[in-house]
């Protein structure tokens, strides 16, 4: 759980940094395509900080192998699709780009893994 919670703080605070200087800076040193790309990376960046710490709490009220799934897929998920994007953006590395599609997927599976993880809970 606190491993879960340090991701949910780190990306949160990246992805508000990133999308501050995409939106202030970054438009005049990158493409228009390149800060399109940290604008992404930050928004789903800053969703799935907020589902990793939902999951996080969740777990201290129910320690399930579910919600732990589902968090770890989201962290993991959140490292690559938005990894991916940056090192596109600044970088220039287009091999990056093939590697959003597998931490896109990884974030999907989480979500499908929160609801499974509802439909398990006892009342």
């Amino acid at each position: 759980m606190r491993l879960f919670l340090v991701f949910a703080g780190v990306f949160g605070a990246l992805a508000v940094g990133l999308g501050a200087w995409a939106a202030h800076v970054l438009d005049t040193l990158l493409t228009d395509k390149a800060v399109a790309w940290v604008d992404t990376a930050s928004r789903y960046m800053l969703i799935h900080a907020v589902a990793i710490f939902g999951c996080a709490i969740a777990l201290r009220h129910q320690t399930t192998r579910i919600l732990r799934v589902a968090a770890a897929l989201f962290s993991f998920g959140t490292l690559v699709f938005c990894g991916s994007l940056l090192a596109l953006a600044f970088l220039d590395f287009r091999a990056a780009g093939a590697a959003a599609p597998v931490g896109g997927l990884c974030l999907i599976i989480g979500w499908i893994t929160v609801a499974l993880a509802g439909f398990k809970r006892k009342l």
